[in-house]
């Protein structure tokens, strides 16, 4: 999904993965942060900002305002099949 914004933005992102495999959340952009994933449910070491209920992990994220310009988000799927994933973004 890619997102262009005209002023600077924060943005909140929600993201619903199944616990039986890892999922990475990536933002790519001239001016998007560096530093690997967003969020990554990797069952080692858990995020702090997921939590698991029901076979599903809930996950938040944000950020402080970023300069206008184009991002793209990419989720990468590491598991079993495909899987049902859910992210909501607000700007």
């Amino acid at each position: 999904m890619t997102i262009q914004t005209h002023k600077a933005a924060s943005f909140r992102v929600l993201l619903r993965v199944p616990t039986q495999g890892r999922a990475k959340l990536f933002l790519f952009g001239k001016t998007a942060p560096k530093g690997g994933p967003l969020i990554d449910t990797s069952p080692t070491a858990q995020a702090p900002a997921c939590e698991g209920a029901a076979g599903s992990f809930y996950c938040r994220a944000s950020y402080e305002p970023l300069p206008k310009g184009t991002y793209t988000w990419r989720i990468r799927w590491l598991g079993k099949g495909q899987a049902h994933v859910e992210l909501t973004v607000r700007w």
